[in-house]
């Protein structure tokens, strides 16, 4: 929390990169609209890599499935899999259960003896609670939300939208 209060922008943009424009996402997995957002944004990201990154965040408001397919995307980071989880756990309507976390982590080769523990880890709760630290901080209510540079969004934007204002 003390990052949070001294310097917000290192914390937000999680000390990014480079030369490019920061772009954080704040998204939740039951959240429909996240979805399309955070695939076209990946996609734009793709498409124009030196012009901006994209920085996301957990945002697990909608129930314990969003909470556990959190922590489960968090833990595969830590594996680089995070893209290969949360692609995984986006077609799955209910992600509650350690057995199925479990055998998705087997499928994709990840370590699944270290995936279950690294999701209850401090670390995984600190980003946890940062992320929504940011939330009430900027008066996130809801997601899809998103941070470009120093302008602070909520709610689905236009990808042609969001593209100008990286620009």
């Amino acid at each position: 929390m003390t990052t949070l209060m001294t310097n917000q922008c290192i914390a937000f943009f999680d000390e990014g990169s480079s030369n490019t424009v920061p772009v954080a996402m704040f998204s939740d997995f039951a959240c429909p609209i996240c979805r399309v957002k955070y695939d076209r944004l990946t996609h734009l990201a793709a498409n124009d890599p030196n012009t901006f990154h994209i920085v996301r965040h957990q945002l697990p408001l909608l129930g314990l499935t969003s909470a556990v397919a959190s922590r489960a995307v968090l833990a595969a980071e830590l594996q680089s899999q995070y893209r290969a989880m949360r692609a995984r756990l986006i077609r799955t309507p209910a992600v509650t259960d350690e057995r199925f976390i479990t055998a998705i982590a087997e499928n994709l080769d990840l370590d699944a003896d270290r995936l279950l523990p690294d999701m209850q880890s401090n670390a995984i709760d600190r980003r946890l609670r940062l992320t929504a630290a940011f939330a009430v901080v900027f008066g996130f209510i809801g997601t899809p939300a998103f941070a470009v540079g120093l302008m602070v969004l909520m709610g689905s934007i236009q990808i042609g939208s969001l593209r100008k204002l990286i620009a």
